[in-house]
């Protein structure tokens, strides 16, 4: 696609898929295209719990009550860390008890790298920026 083009579909995005087309170089692309949808209805689960968790306890905070049922949220996350490890072990059970590809180390920890410090670097600058609005509201 030229330059002209993608820059049309980003300006209008209705012409020639433009949405669909930008919104695609967002997409989470897997190494091995191997994609199972229990593991992300999985993290929702997780994610889920522990977002009410969350939600009832401030709420029990604020009415000086037992959290109650909501306790369970807690698990959400530990949850979250056996579907992590499952997800990053998962190359190398395959190459070991299924004979599959050799896992290429370097590429692995980059492939890592890549996705996890994009995400940190952006919240760290929020951070940081918040603590200078706040600094500066304090400080006038």
């Amino acid at each position: 696609m030229s330059q002209v083009a993608s820059t049309e579909a980003v300006e209008n995005p209705k012409r020639n898929g433009g949405w669909r087309h930008w919104l695609a170089g967002f997409r989470r692309i897997t190494t091995s295209g191997n994609y199972i949808p229990e593991i992300d209805g999985l993290r929702f689960i997780a994610i889920a719990a522990v977002v009410l968790h969350h939600v009832f306890f401030e709420m029990a905070m604020l009415n000086n009550r037992a959290e109650g049922i909501a306790e369970v949220g807690v698990y959400g996350v530990e949850l979250f860390f056996v579907i992590s490890g499952f997800v990053l072990a998962a190359p190398f059970a395959g190459q070991y008890l299924c004979g599959g590809p050799r896992v290429r180390l370097g590429q692995y920890f980059l492939r890592r790298l890549t996705r996890l410090e994009p995400p940190y670097l952006l919240a760290l600058l929020l951070i940081y920026l918040l603590s200078v609005i706040v600094s500066n509201a304090n400080a006038a």
